[in-house]
Formats: C-alpha cells, sequence, structure tokens
C-alpha cells in the first residue's frame, strides 16, 4: 500500500497546494487505471497490463524487502534496496489501463456506434473528457515534481541533496590536486572514534568489501583471490594513529591518504595529532584541523600512485582518477592506491602491461623498462549497460508520441 500510494511522509516546508498535488497523483492514477479496467473494451489491453502491474509490484516489494552491504554486513553501512525501477512500471502499466477507457471501442462507444446519430456528440464528449484528463494529470505532476524539488522538503525522510563543502579548504584543496589525494576524517562518538575515507564531494573512496567476517575469511575477493581492499583495512593503522606514538600514518599514505582532518567534535583526537610526529598542522577551519600526511613538495609527498624503481627509490606519479600518462624513466613498479580490478589496464609506448595484486591488495603494474606509461580505466559491462539504457528510454519516449492510427480516425467519422 505504501509503495502504491508513494510513501510519502511528512512534507516539510512544502507548500499545501504542492502537497495535494504530491499526494493526489498516485490516487488519480489508481482511479484512472479502474475507471479503464471497467469502461475499456480492449480487454487483452486491459488484462495484459493488470498483470504487469501486479508483477512489477510483488517485484518492487521483494527488491525493498532485501538488505544490501557490500561486506555481509561486516562492516559498512547497510540499505534497502531501491524499488524505483518497478515502480516505474507500474505506474506505465496503470497509464495503459487509463487508456484503455478512453480510446476508441469502449463499451460505451459500442452502443454509441449502434447510435450513429448520438455518435458524434460523444466522440465530442470522449475527446473533451480526455483533455480535461490530460490537463489535471500534467498538473499534478507538475505539483508532484515541484513539491519533490521544493528546498524546505527535507523532511520526507528520502535521499536528499546536501551541501558539498563538507571538509576544511586546504583539504579539498589536496583532492583537487594531480596527486589527487585522499582525505580521512575523524570525529569521536560516545563508544569509540569513526572514520571515513573521502576523494572528494563527500565519496566513499574505498569499497567496504574488503573487511574480514567473523570466521576470518574475507567478505569479497578479487580476481585471482585477493581480497578486496577496504575502509576496514585501515583500522589498526586509524586505531595506532589516535594511540598516539607517532604510529599509523605509513599506511595511510599507502593508500593514498594525504591528509587527515579531525572533525569540530573530535577534540580529543585533535589534541592527539597534534602530538603527532609524523603529522604536519595544515590548519584550522570550523569543519575541522586539518594534518598533513608526508611531505608537501619532493619524492615523500603522498599520491594516488607511486613509482619504484630497481633502487628502492619512490616517486609520486601524477595520474588521473580512471586514466593518465606518464613518462616512466627506467624500469620499475607502478602501484596505484585502488583496489585492484581487471578493468585497470596499463601500456608501455602502445605495449599491454599485465597488472596484479600485491600484498595489500592494491593494483600494481610491472614496468619493464622507459617510456610513455598509459594507464586506463574501462568498464566495459558499465558502459553497455548505460547505452542500451539511452537506446530503451528513447525508444520510450518516442512510442509516447499521441500520434492516432487510421483506425481510431474510421471510427470516429463512423
Amino acid at each position: 500500500a505504501e509503495l502504491l500510494l508513494g510513501a510519502i511522509g511528512e512534507t516539510g516546508a512544502v507548500p499545501t497546494p504542492l502537497v495535494i498535488a504530491l499526494r493526489t497523483l498516485p490516487v488519480a492514477a489508481l482511479g484512472a487505471a479502474a475507471i479503464g479496467a471497467a469502461l475499456g473494451a480492449r480487454r487483452l489491453a486491459v488484462v495484459a497490463s493488470a498483470a504487469t502491474a501486479a508483477g512489477a509490484l510483488a517485484l518492487a516489494v521483494h527488491v525493498q524487502a532485501l538488505t544490501l552491504s557490500p561486506d555481509q554486513g561486516a562492516d559498512g553501512s547497510s540499505g534497502s534496496g531501491w524499488p524505483g525501477p518497478f515502480m516505474s512500471v507500474v505506474a506505465v502499466a496503470l497509464l495503459a489501463m487509463a487508456a484503455a477507457g478512453w480510446g476508441p471501442g469502449t463499451k460505451a462507444e459500442a452502443g454509441a456506434q449502434e447510435r450513429a446519430a448520438r455518435g458524434r456528440a460523444l466522440a465530442n464528449a470522449r475527446r473533451l473528457g480526455a483533455a480535461l484528463v490530460v490537463v489535471v494529470v500534467a498538473g499534478a505532476c507538475a505539483g508532484a515534481a515541484a513539491a519533490q524539488a521544493w528546498p524546505g522538503r527535507e523532511a520526507l525522510g528520502d535521499v536528499a541533496a546536501h551541501s558539498r563543502d563538507v571538509l576544511p579548504l586546504v583539504a579539498s584543496l589536496e583532492q583537487r590536486s594531480t596527486e589527487h589525494q585522499r582525505v580521512l576524517v575523524l570525529d569521536e562518538t560516545p563508544t569509540g572514534v569513526v572514520y571515513e575515507v573521502l576523494a572528494g564531494d563527500g565519496a566513499d573512496a574505498l569499497s567496504t568489501a574488503g573487511t574480514l567476517l567473523a570466521d576470518g575469511s574475507a567478505a569479497a575477493r578479487a580476481p585471482g583471490g585477493h581480497p578486496v581492499a577496504g575502509p576496514g583495512a585501515l583500522g589498526e593503522a586509524v586505531a595506532a594513529l589516535v594511540a598516539g606514538g607517532g604510529q599509523g600514518a605509513s599506511a595511510l599514505a599507502d593508500w593514498g591518504i594525504g591528509v587527515v582532518v579531525a572533525a569540530p567534535s573530535a577534540t580529543g583526537v585533535a589534541d592527539v595529532l597534534a602530538q603527532s610526529t609524523d603529522l604536519r598542522l595544515m590548519g584550522a577551519a570550523d569543519r575541522g584541523s586539518s594534518w598533513r600526511v608526508g611531505a608537501a613538495e619532493g619524492a615523500d609527498r603522498v599520491s594516488r600512485a607511486t613509482f619504484t624503481d630497481a633502487s628502492g627509490a619512490v616517486v609520486p606519479v601524477p595520474l588521473g582518477r580512471s586514466a593518465g600518462t606518464w613518462e616512466a624513466p627506467a624500469e620499475g613498479t607502478l602501484v596505484m592506491a585502488v583496489p585492484a580490478d581487471d578493468a585497470w589496464s596499463a601500456t608501455l609506448d602502445g605495449r599491454t602491461l599485465g597488472g596484479t595484486a600485491d600484498d595489500q591488495g592494491r593494483q600494481m603494474f610491472s614496468v619493464p623498462g622507459g617510456g610513455t606509461l598509459a594507464v586506463a580505466y574501462d568498464d566495459r559491462p558499465y558502459r553497455v549497460w548505460f547505452w542500451a539504457t539511452v537506446v530503451t528510454v528513447v525508444w520510450a519516449l518516442i512510442a509516447a508520441i499521441p500520434v492516432r492510427s487510421r483506425r481510431s480516425r474510421q471510427e470516429v467519422r463512423s
């Protein structure tokens, strides 16, 4: 029932007319579908639409009942499945049922066709009624859309836009540098210290699928059997960092974390970080205090990608988030602070390099010599499904153009 009625809770500061439109739209769709089912002579279309709506609703209920967690609930937060796509199918099916009641060939019009003198009048009345329905439904849709986008609708309880300025400026600038450093945000709770890894705009940088389950096994593994690295793997490093003693900073640098931010409420954590010899204070602001991991410039600067030559010297590599080129000076190893994935590829002067995972689950490429090194992330299955979705949407929009058929025009004339 909640899915059919839109699952609309409190509406906050949304104006009353828009709230009425928001709450009326699903009821109007159900009512129009019921009228179409009762009056429509196109029984096959009505039955097919009803069966489609029932099946999609059942799938929507099933999806919403699912609990989603990338690490089987071992470390990360869980959420419910999103029934939106299936509810879209339900809405389309209800509209099809409503259309069956208004189109030519309804029971009312079947009787009118036997009385030719009244046929034209009924046809005009039907067109007028259809126009009124279109106006009402269009108004309800516009009002519902305005209510969803209204600035004061935070109390609706669903996903809403949030300010993207969540980090101190000095920390966000490091995220935009050529090294694309990540930021570790620490905060205090009554039960301990919590942390989050941010790559930019508040996005989680690493999957939580690397956490070990209660039996000691990895919740998810990359191709080749290597555990998928995640924020859970940083637990020991964060614990050592907030315990003091100058421990944990090197493990953070291994995953491209170049800045540590103590939230404004984490005063105890800030006091501990201020005593660390491995961190350098960058500044304090309303959004927290920031410390640098590693050096501000040079070979010791933290980077999302690093190159280790045959002598063991490590230099930062300025690559993009998903692609980039760099002139490799000699033979060595390129290590990227991202979970190993077959979608990563690298070439040296056009020759494909073999990728693997290091002992921490990071993506690694062996570079046989100097030359132009090109790295890219190519998620081909996602790209295929994306363009297939675009084609489907375009086809649906073209099919939704209201063009009257020749049979419809003949029925109206008769």
